[in-house]
């Protein structure tokens, strides 16, 4: 049995786009400073850790993006990861639009995709690292560890609504390398 490691893709590993915009492109994906040495020292705490994405892509349901397209830019944020000598267990991807399936988080659905094709996660040493509400919600309804990453005032807007929704936060951190710093363990992922 093994941990897992899940990452929301925007906001987490790149940078956001605009409130109501999309990336569409490889021309628009940007990793955030320190993603692929944060990834690399997770592998280290964990060698035998999942590290799988996990995103709500709905641009390709407004039409915005291909789902060839996304899949194209998802297999050249691996291979630029893979450069920096990381690589990503899994990307599993909510397409629709709010709403409509089981799979858009905070739905655990891409979670239970993961386990699904990783029976060996053990989701009491697991964690979820995200941006937003839904991701936390989504760790909390699938029963692993939630942290959560971004901005000082977007934080501070999500952590209340988890306090007001019951949802439990293991950790939270201005990046995904800062996080690391701050919680040598991440829910069983050894320091």
């Amino acid at each position: 049995m093994t941990a897992a490691v899940f990452l929301d893709r925007d906001g987490v590993l790149n940078v956001k786009a605009p409130e109501g915009r999309y990336i569409t492109g490889w021309g628009q994906f940007e990793l955030l400073p320190g993603v692929d040495a944060a990834l690399r020292e997770l592998r280290r705490r964990d060698p035998e850790a999942r590290l799988i994405v996990v995103t709500n892509q709905r641009g390709v349901a407004r039409g915005l993006i291909e789902a060839a397209s996304l899949e194209d830019l998802h297999d050249r944020m691996r291979a630029e990861l893979r450069l920096a000598g990381v690589e990503l267990d899994g990307i599993y991807v909510c397409p629709h639009e709010a709403d409509s399936c089981d799979c858009r988080k905070p739905e655990p659905g891409l979670l239970r995709q993961a386990v699904a094709d990783f029976p060996e996660i053990e989701l009491e040493r697991s964690a979820l690292i995200g941006d937003s509400l839904a991701d936390l919600e989504a760790a909390h309804r699938f029963g692993c560890a939630a942290y959560l990453v971004g901005p000082s005032d977007r934080r501070r807007v999500v952590m209340a609504g988890a306090a007001s929704r019951g949802v439990p936060v293991a950790g939270e951190a201005a990046s995904l390398s800062a996080l690391l710093r701050a919680y040598p363990t991440l829910q069983g992922v050894p320091a």
